[in-house]
């Protein structure tokens, strides 16, 4: 018999967020972390990007955008973010208490916890 969680890593990877490693009231820490490490990309942003930069999904994202949870320029044909309004959602309870399990996400928010020290 194989046991549970040999064959799928999901049911073994634990979910974290980003309210696991900071204060209340430390918020622009993430923001300052985030803008060190994504210093180089453009100051306008896409989807795509912002699921990169935080290893979150894109459909994700397109949720938040839809429910106006992040500010934008423009919505068509994709939806177009100037990264300073990223920023503000970045230092939101919203994205700080957002919890994942993705490899990306897990490595960003070690890669923070790392910088912070």
């Amino acid at each position: 018999m194989i046991p549970v969680g040999v064959l799928s890593s999901r049911e073994t990877k634990r979910k974290r967020s980003f309210t696991q490693a900071i204060a209340t009231g430390r918020e622009k820490d993430v923001v300052k972390y985030f803008e060190h490490i994504y210093a180089d990309y453009p100051d306008v942003i896409t989807t795509d990007d912002m699921a990169t930069m935080t290893g979150l999904h894109k459909k994700s994202f397109q949720r938040i955008l839809g429910e106006g949870h992040i500010k934008v320029l423009a919505t068509s044909p994709k939806y177009i973010i100037p990264k300073v309004y990223f920023w503000e959602f970045i230092a939101s309870r919203r994205f700080i208490d957002a919890w994942s399990n993705s490899d990306e996400f897990i490595r960003i928010l070690e890669g923070f916890e790392e910088w912070r020290r």
